[in-house]
């Protein structure tokens, strides 16, 4: 090669960078890829860094019905194609399982599990569900509503456990007298109904005044059929983040009636002004609100990340990562914002990160938002 074309060729190089490539180990049904493509399409335009940032997606099935083993054989797949940070998994089981093998190769991943078990220098999370304080935020309604007798359905899935022995630990605070536990079938199949169906007879039998369900999005499908087959004057059931399959217009009749809890508010001006910014460039709006709100904060703040590395490699995001700071969220109220650190590694941060809702002539209502002085101890 002659010293021209070298001359050449090293201009093309500096010319035509290699983009940064953000990976996401897509393991949930709902369809958020076009959030995380307009999301990287807007950052480039914005010239945050010097380089271009790729959306690389690998689609697998984990768990709660697949196997742990393509969660893990996706994620070293996106590791090996130079992905700088990878979003995902989304199932805390998932979430739990994977979390060493994070930490043993070294890239920052931001998952959506709502399980507080998986930790990790690595590892970072903005939660679909937050399951240490869903159980308060259950016990903050069935308190307002007079409900001491309460009767607890919870599924197969590993982190369904976890749910339960949080609401235990506000039961506890809240003096209300547990007078059932019955396990269902996580999967989608006709257990899972049956399961129900003799959890609420049994549980009837023991005069509850209230029903609480903990547990996954399936397993919530038949709960909440289960329960709507009950006489009239049933008592009144308040279910987990499981009831997010109320967002989809399918399922919202199935859900009448029913309170949960839910990752969306309209009167969060972060997440209004979202939705129609997407909305306007997707030419309709997204499949789901609540993974919606999700996604266009995690893919934010994975962004913002990669803008705040000192260097453009797995350890310069990481430490990138941990500089977001009050970065605005479009989950949850008003005011609730991204916090990462050094040592804190669940991102999202304020009273109203999670709210209640229900189901009211097939719409989503706003149910109420945390009560501070419900939940003070007496």
């Amino acid at each position: 090669m002659s010293k021209y074309e070298a001359d050449q060729s090293s201009t093309r190089y500096w010319k035509e960078p290699l983009p940064i490539r953000l990976g996401w180990l897509k393991d949930a049904p709902y369809d958020a890829i076009p959030v995380a493509e307009y999301l990287v399409e807007r950052f480039n335009k914005l010239q945050r860094i010097d380089r271009k940032v790729e959306l690389c997606v690998i689609e697998v099935q984990g768990a709660p019905a697949g196997r742990i083993k393509n969660i893990f054989q996706a994620w070293l797949e996106l590791k090996d194609m130079g992905c700088l940070v990878i979003m995902g998994p989304s199932i805390s089981d998932a979430c739990i399982e994977i979390a060493s093998l994070i930490d043993e190769h070294k890239v920052p991943t931001i998952t959506s599990g709502a399980t507080a078990q998986a930790v990790g220098e690595w590892y970072f999370d903005i939660s679909h569900g937050a399951i240490p304080e869903e159980g308060h935020l259950i016990a903050n309604w069935l308190v307002r509503e007079g409900h001491k007798r309460i009767g607890v359905l919870y599924d197969t899935a590993y982190h369904a456990s976890e749910y339960l022995h949080h609401f235990k630990v506000a039961a506890r605070r809240n003096r209300f007298e547990l007078c059932g536990e019955y396990r269902v079938n996580q999967l989608d199949l006709g257990a899972a109904r049956e399961d129900a169906d003799r959890a609420f007879a049994s549980l009837m039998k023991s005069n509850v005044d209230a029903f609480v369900y903990l547990g996954t999005g399936p397993s919530s499908h038949h709960a909440a059929q289960a329960w709507q087959a009950l006489p009239q004057g049933k008592p009144p059931m308040i279910m987990n983040d499981g009831w997010y399959g109320s967002g989809f217009a399918t399922y919202a009749p199935m859900f009448e009636g029913l309170v949960g809890i839910c990752g969306w508010d309209e009167e969060n001006p972060v997440f209004t002004s979202a939705l129609a910014e997407f909305t306007e460039w997707h030419g309709k709006p997204p499949q789901h609100p609540e993974m919606f709100a999700v996604w266009w904060t995690l893919c934010s703040a994975a962004l913002e990340g990669i803008a705040n590395a000192p260097i453009l490699s797995p350890e310069g995001v990481r430490r990138g990562l941990e500089d977001v700071t009050l970065l605005p969220s479009a989950v949850g109220g008003a005011g609730t914002c991204v916090n990462w650190g050094k040592w804190s590694r669940r991102g999202l941060s304020g009273k109203d990160v999670y709210v209640l809702r229900r189901i009211v002539d097939g719409v989503s209502t706003m149910e109420m938002r945390y009560d501070p002085m419900l939940a003070k101890l007496m």
